[in-house]
């Protein structure tokens, strides 16, 4: 009996629940879809027990980013012209604080929910192969060493970025839910930041579930979501030396990607920028706590005021 056939008998003999678990291990779909394939009673169990099995294979891709892209198949885009936008608004994002996670998650959503996920899988998975080039091209001029290829962490950190980004086009079309709402004066942004001060740190961790190592080690732990738009506005028009030191520590640390990268992967930039700024071009100074202390009260001098 030729050795293909042998083996194949072999695996036939197996309990069904670990010829599950065998299939479910596949690294992507592309293997999922060559392994159903060989024999035709392999195929009939993947039939039989489909929604588990590429449920666990598109899990293992995706990790935590699995949740955003079940969001994004159960959010339309809404109109802000319909006299019910605000509470579509509300309920839009009520639905997504009301995704489980993890196990839970993978036990309610139907298989027709899979499918979808696997429908916007490849459009992301194009973006982020796009992101990964131009900015390991970028990363390779300071620090050839931090420019492998991504880790499975960082993708699934650019998969949910990508995709809540999509989210938020859905349900804000203008692309800026902050636009509306002023900006902190000085006096606000001393009592928040004390505020914030009094809370626990955050940690981060080498899960994409955790908060990212860019993010924390910017903020040296501070606990807050104060950036982007308003950290243009009060740095990006000032042209003193103070200020304009700021704007382009955010400038390189937005260019660079920080907040998606695993810990070795920053350490290894923040050092050589250091050492090799002023021949690299950059000038952005990314040591740790530069984000904190640029919001700190004694940083924060030009505020825009509502």
């Amino acid at each position: 009996m030729p050795r293909n056939e042998i083996s194949s008998s072999r695996l036939k003999s197996l309990p069904v629940d670990l010829l599950v678990e065998l299939l479910s291990a596949s690294e992507s779909l592309a293997d999922l879809h060559a392994f159903i394939r060989a024999p035709p009673w392999l195929y009939e169990v993947f039939r039989e027990w489909k929604k588990t099995i590429v449920l666990a294979v598109v899990s293992k891709n995706l990790g935590p980013a699995l949740r955003d892209y079940v969001a994004l198949s159960m959010t339309s885009k809404l109109d802000p012209n319909r006299s019910s936008y605000n509470a579509d608004v509300r309920r839009a994002i009520q639905n997504y604080r009301n995704l489980p996670t993890g196990a839970k998650l993978a036990r309610q959503i139907s298989f027709d929910t899979v499918i979808a996920v696997i429908r916007f899988k490849p459009t992301v998975h194009m973006l982020i192969g796009l992101y990964e080039k131009n900015r390991l091209f970028l990363l390779d001029s300071i620090e050839p060493a931090a420019a492998t290829p991504i880790t499975s962490c960082e993708y699934q950190r650019l998969s949910q970025a990508m995709v809540r980004y999509r989210i938020l086009t859905l349900i804000y079309p203008w692309l800026s839910p902050l636009a509306d709402n002023g900006k902190y004066g000085t006096k606000d942004v001393k009592s928040l930041y004390q505020s914030e001060k009094d809370r626990p740190r955050l940690s981060a961790g080498s899960s994409a579930e955790d908060p990212p190592f860019g993010w924390v080690d910017a903020m040296r732990g501070l606990d807050t979501c104060r950036w982007g738009y308003d950290l243009d506005m009060c740095f990006c028009e000032v042209e003193s030396p103070p200020y304009h030191a700021h704007y382009l520590n955010l400038l390189g640390w937005r260019m660079l990607g920080f907040v998606f990268w695993d810990k070795d992967r920053i350490q290894l930039l923040q050092q050589r920028l250091l050492e090799e700024a002023p021949k690299s071009g950059y000038q952005s100074d990314l040591r740790t706590g530069w984000l904190e202390d640029t919001w700190s009260p004694e940083a924060v001098k030009y505020c825009w005021v509502q």
